[in-house]
């Protein structure tokens, strides 16, 4: 999978910033119980304040591997290092987590990140903050709405 954002913002006299935001992933099963993922992104940030120019570069590179352990509950890590060229600075996350499937294309997973880093731009393609979190996944397909509107009274028998 791979994502390109593009951002622009103009404040007149202040401010003129442009914004690239590049992410991949990609997921393979290396064995019927295990699964891994690796992904990659970018930003090139180009701004103009009050006529000062910079640019900067952020690299985010990681991966996660998933386990199951029975056909309901999985175990994985993660690990995501970020690097800036605008302050020099690198930044790891990683820590494990709990997946439990508790009914068919429902999946819950709890993970505690032991170190981790803030970057809104990457937040949308992965869990890195340090602390607790949850992730929830749903998969909705045809099969899935016609049950959906069937159970709720409003689908065709």
């Amino acid at each position: 999978f791979n994502r390109l954002d593009v951002g622009h913002l103009r404040e007149e006299g202040i401010q003129d910033r442009t914004k690239l935001v590049n992410n991949f992933a990609a997921n393979a099963m290396v064995s019927d119980q295990t699964q891994v993922s690796v992904y990659h992104g970018i930003k090139y940030v180009e701004t103009d304040f009050e006529g000062a120019r910079a640019d900067s570069v952020t690299q985010l590179v990681g991966g996660e591997v998933r386990h199951d352990l029975s056909p309901k509950v999985d175990l994985g890590f993660q690990t995501t290092w970020a690097s800036g060229s605008a302050s020099s600075t690198s930044a790891w996350s990683y820590g494990p987590s709990v997946g439990v499937t508790p009914k068919e294309n429902i999946w819950v997973s709890v993970g505690w990140n032991v170190a981790g880093f803030d970057d809104e731009d990457f937040e949308a393609a992965r869990y890195k903050q340090q602390g607790p979190y949850l992730k929830l996944r749903a998969k909705f397909d045809q099969n899935t709405a016609k049950g959906l509107l069937k159970s709720l009274g409003l689908g065709a028998e």
